[in-house]
């Protein structure tokens, strides 16, 4: 289906996926949506997918066998399409903004190097690029996927009026003259603008301290949570709010009373989450488009929260990096990338424990701000670990396990 989409709307040899598509249509019958299937981050948003699960659990066979075709092939596509669409002036369009943008207008204005697809370009031709390495597979096509990641335009971003900004689209300022409007954009909009550069693009890791990162957090500072348009829930409070999970990875804790109350607001007694608050006369509305999304509100939250607890984007793991520090908690069993296991414990007066499982042998860095320096164990033993910038290094070897222990607050 997705070879026929290709071909069949664009003329391009590869792998692209339209926001229409369904499992449900035979593949020589798959149609795009007019407007909306112009929105090209659908195929590399399912390669993060994908390549996100070889993070997590360094399985090369699974990279092979259940992965590969679709990171190669959509990256093929885009390439493609970056050599029939791209012009002199480095310029990718015509695009659109995934659900953000209502029509086409003369000129495209809304069109042209589009955030979510300098994401999702990069993301996809990074993946297979590093999917290829790994499975020492088409070193052309590699050479030519490197050229192309070179290609993809940067996110523009900065500050104006005391007010950190980022470009959704390369001729915003033409668009919404009004810069007051365009932040409150950013900070409310259901998809496409938000946190996306965050989550899910995963574009920046969201804790950085220069760069693109603080511009972003600043912009997002101001958004209400409780407070959001009509448009931003209409699907449902965690379908919808693409910044819930960046306010958690950009470590925006003065919003965390603000999550906390959305959580419990939707909260069922079971523990499940419910689309929409639980104190109303309908928990689950009739729409079909609002019904067959219940399962995918449930889990927003549920990584939230974890989220809270542990984070890896980037490869390095992060302890309790949204948690509020007069609190206890712990977790058990959660994965992190590069192929880790991880449980931990954290209580204000007598510190941290963790015990991190390596499955593959790969090297284990953890971010690490606090004021004390933590004491790390195998079988007894202490391991010694360097220091990388904000982060604690240290080899590992396959099926060991560690334990890193803290005692002050």
């Amino acid at each position: 289906m997705f070879k026929h989409l290709a071909q069949q709307i664009f003329g391009l040899e590869g792998l692209y996926v339209d926001l229409g598509t369904t499992p449900f249509t035979p593949a020589d019958r798959a149609v795009s949506y007019a407007t909306f299937g112009r929105a090209l981050s659908h195929a590399g948003w399912n390669s993060q997918l994908l390549y996100q699960h070889y993070e997590f659990t360094n399985d090369a066979d699974w990279l092979r066998d259940n992965a590969y075709t679709y990171l190669s092939g959509v990256a093929d596509f885009y390439a493609n399409y970056m050599d029939k669409y791209q012009g002199k002036d480095n310029v990718i369009y015509p695009s659109m903004l995934l659900e953000d943008t209502d029509w086409w207008t003369k000129g495209f204005p809304e069109g042209k190097n589009v955030l979510t697809d300098l994401i999702l370009f990069k993301k996809a031709f990074e993946s297979a690029i590093h999917a290829s390495e790994i499975l020492k597979v088409d070193a052309d096509k590699r050479k030519r996927w490197q050229k192309m990641l070179k290609r993809v335009p940067e996110v523009e971003y900065g500050w104006k009026e005391g007010k950190g900004w980022f470009g959704i689209y390369k001729d915003w300022q033409n668009v919404w003259p009004d810069f007051d409007e365009y932040i409150n954009h950013l900070q409310t909009s259901r998809w496409g603008c938000s946190g996306w550069l965050v989550f899910p693009g995963e574009h920046i890791a969201g804790d950085e301290q220069s760069g693109l990162a603080p511009a972003v957090r600043d912009a997002l500072a101001g958004t209400d949570l409780l407070n959001l348009p009509s448009k931003t829930r209409q699907l449902g409070t965690f379908h919808g709010e693409s910044n819930f999970l960046p306010f958690i990875r950009m470590g925006i804790m003065e919003k965390y009373d603000d999550l906390r109350t959305l959580l419990l607001y939707h909260r069922f007694a079971s523990g499940q989450f419910s689309p929409f608050a639980t104190g109303e006369d309908v928990l689950i509305r009739s729409s079909t488009v609002k019904s067959w999304r219940i399962v995918e509100n449930q889990y927003f939250p549920i990584l939230g929260i974890a989220e809270m607890l542990l984070q890896s984007q980037g490869g390095t793991i992060r302890l309790f990096p949204y948690w509020p520090m007069h609190q206890s908690a712990s977790f058990d069993d959660f994965r992190a990338r590069g192929g880790f296991m991880v449980s931990a414990s954290w209580n204000p007066a007598s510190g941290m424990t963790a015990k991190i499982t390596s499955l593959s042998g790969n090297t284990c860095s953890i971010r690490w701000e606090r004021d004390e320096t933590p004491v790390i164990k195998h079988n007894g033993k202490p391991v010694s670990f360097s220091r990388k910038g904000r982060d604690i290094v240290f080899k590992t070897t396959p099926k060991a396990e560690y334990e890193l222990t803290t005692s002050k607050k």
